[in-house]
C-alpha cells in the first residue's frame, strides 16, 4: 500500500502515493467480497492486449497513458479471495498484505491489487506475484528446471492426465 506504478508491479514509475495508515485487518476484509464473482476490470496499460493491432504495453512504452488509451474494463471471474496478513517477504499491515486468489482466465492480478487498494483509500501495487495453478497444472506437480526433458515433460503430461480419468 502508499504507492501506484506505471505497470502497477515494482517494475514501473511511482506516479501516486497515499496515506495507509487508516488500513486496517478489517478494512481489508470488508472490501474483499466486492472482488468475488463476476467483475469488471480495466486491465493494465503494460499488458500484451492488442488495440487496433498493437500490443498494449508497445504504446506505454511510446509514453502514452491509461487515460489516454481510453482502456475498456473487461468482465472476469473471481472464484475466492483470502486475505494473508504477511506478504511473502513476512511483512503485514498496515502497508503489506497477501492475498490468495482463485480465478477465471484473462483476470490481471496487478488491476485486481490496484482497485483492492482504491476500495481502500489508498494506492496499491503488486509486488510479488506467485501462479499456484494453471488449469489443471499445480505448482506442486511442476518439473524443476534441471529435470525439463522430453521424456520428463511427456511423463508429467501423461501422468496428469491418467489423474483425470
Amino acid at each position: 500500500l502508499n504507492s501506484l506504478e506505471t505497470t502497477l508491479d515494482m517494475e514501473g514509475n511511482i506516479t501516486k502515493t497515499a496515506s495507509f495508515d487508516h488500513v486496517t485487518q478489517l478494512s481489508v476484509e470488508a472490501v474483499i467480497p466486492q472482488f468475488i464473482g463476476n467483475i469488471s476490470q480495466i486491465p493494465p496499460i503494460f499488458s500484451a492486449i492488442k488495440r487496433k493491432g498493437k500490443k498494449m504495453y508497445e504504446e506505454a512504452r511510446e509514453g502514452k497513458t491509461a487515460e489516454e488509451l481510453a482502456i475498456p474494463p473487461r468482465n472476469v471471474l473471481i472464484h475466492d479471495v483470502q486475505l494473508l496478513l504477511t506478504n511473502d517477504k513476512g511483512q503485514g499491515l498496515p502497508q503489506h498484505f497477501g492475498l490468495d486468489v482463485e480465478c477465471g482466465g484473462g483476470t490481471y492480478i496487478r488491476s485486481l491489487v490496484r482497485d483492492i487498494g482504491t476500495s481502500l483509500d489508498t494506492f496499491a501495487t503488486m509486488t510479488n506475484l506467485e501462479r499456484t495453478q494453471q488449469g489443471p497444472f499445480t505448482l506442486q506437480d511442476a518439473l524443476p528446471r534441471d529435470q525439463w526433458s522430453v521424456e520428463n515433460i511427456y511423463a508429467a503430461i501423461q501422468k496428469n492426465n491418467d489423474a483425470r480419468e
